[in-house]
């Protein structure tokens, strides 16, 4: 939404639509172990890997067909995640799967896609890049500056108007600081939202994430740290390459991109090279040679 100005997402919002909070895991101290099926199926599904992502989509599924049974048979109810501009994140999978699988169920209720703008993630800077890539690493003050810039460039999307006297379901995949989850739950409430359920995979904990935002970044990163792993993810054909995985590869040191870019068969690197194009922020001459061995030329 535009044309109000957020205030600190550090805060609660007061008079806002009321929030519920449910979540598959809680997090109250940091792992030891990243070995279970919930870490070890997670960063697969932020990179688009379809067997992670339907990993999740049906125990949330159950979690959303527990919200939807407790509310009134004559409630309006609508889906949805984060907004995204041309490639989804893992929430937007998730929230894609979870939606045909309730209406194999039984349960039909629309999917409402947010969309971001193209100023929103326009790339102006490598520093700026990596730390849009970096979000999950960056403490609280930094989350707010970067949700309140993309607050600012956003552009309007018809889309929030869906969500007026509907209960909505919000499907993420992690709570670290809540600053994301403040700056969407303000523009709901604009909307004309009644009631948000929010779901999410993990919910760290306050005092943990207090004091360690970062846990973020290391549950993103606890599989798939070597290149060859990313490799075989990014040529595997029912990869759904979100925009996280295209980012994570343009992160990549020269060196690195060279190695990976030759790892990829012709079919994946022309396909990789496509979607790149599609996301536009890699038009950037500050991309120019990574575009260029993608391409093949």
């Amino acid at each position: 939404m535009t044309g109000t100005p957020f205030p600190d997402a550090a805060k609660p919002l007061e008079e806002s639509t009321p929030a519920k909070i449910l979540a598959l895991a809680r997090v109250a101290e940091p792992p030891r172990l990243y070995d279970d099926d919930m870490y070890r199926h997670y960063p697969g599904m932020k990179l688009g890997r379809m067997a992670d992502v339907d990993f999740f989509a049906d125990k949330l599924g159950d979690l959303a067909a527990e919200v939807l049974a407790a509310g009134a048979e004559a409630d309006a109810w609508a889906l949805t995640a984060p907004a995204y501009y041309q490639l989804p994140a893992g929430a937007n999978l998730l929230a894609e799967r979870m939606h045909r699988m309730l209406r194999e169920r039984g349960v039909d209720l629309p999917l409402v896609d947010l969309r971001l703008s193209f100023e929103q993630i326009a790339v102006r800077s490598l520093e700026e890049f990596r730390l849009s890539h970096n979000y999950s690493n960056c403490s609280l003050a930094q989350r707010v500056v970067e949700r309140q810039r993309m607050e600012d460039t956003a552009a309007a999307d018809p889309g929030w108007l869906r969500f007026a006297k509907h209960r909505v379901i919000i499907v993420n995949d992690i709570y670290v600081t809540g600053t994301q989850q403040r700056f969407m739950q303000r523009s709901l409430t604009a909307a004309g939202a009644m009631e948000c359920h929010w779901l999410y995979i993990f919910h760290i904990e306050g005092e943990l994430a207090r004091a360690c935002p970062e846990i973020e970044h290391r549950i993103n990163n606890s599989t798939l740290t070597d290149l060859d792993s990313f490799a075989a993810l990014l040529s595997d054909p029912t990869t759904h390459h979100t925009a996280r995985c295209l980012s994570r590869l343009f992160n990549e040191e020269p060196e690195s991109f060279r190695y990976l870019a030759a790892k990829l068969q012709p079919e994946t690197r022309a396909r990789v090279y496509r979607l790149a194009q599609d996301e536009r922020r890699y038009e950037s001459p500050l991309f120019a040679e990574k575009m260029r061995l993608l391409s093949g030329n």
